[in-house]
């Protein structure tokens, strides 16, 4: 039954070659663009994962840079009774990190928005050895 299926679908793609071909051509670009475009979703969809309550940590891009006027989250947390906490950060290709009084510079809300898991991250490295 399934050998005779093939015979007969083979004889009649060599019989209509041109609408054989738009058709096969048309479906492997259809099924190229799925597997791209749910691999770019499922790529953008994996970062930050690891910081709790995900889903609710924003980042502000200001035209083409995600570079803000130092003031606008103050201002923001101010007039948006949405923004419940914010931070900032500094993405550069040579950043100097200096201490005052023993502690690395940072802004005041990083961990609270992020809470890293110490703990687990800990037990992993002691794993390892």
């Amino acid at each position: 039954m399934i050998y005779s299926d093939l015979k007969s679908a083979i004889k009649n793609i060599l019989r209509n070659k041109v609408p054989s071909v738009i058709s096969i051509l048309g479906l492997g670009i259809g099924l190229g663009c799925i597997i791209v475009l749910s691999a770019l979703i499922i790529h953008e969809k994996s970062f930050d994962t690891f910081i709790p309550e995900y889903k609710n940590v924003y980042r502000i891009i200001f035209g083409n840079s995600s570079q803000t006027q130092y003031p606008l989250v103050e201002t923001m947390a101010g007039e948006f009774p949405e923004v419940q906490d914010f931070f900032r950060y500094c993405q550069a290709g040579s950043v100097q990190i200096r201490k005052a009084r023993d502690e690395i510079v940072r802004d005041r809300n990083l961990f609270q928005v992020i809470r890293p898991d110490l703990r687990a991250k800990l037990q992993s490295l002691k794993n390892r050895q």
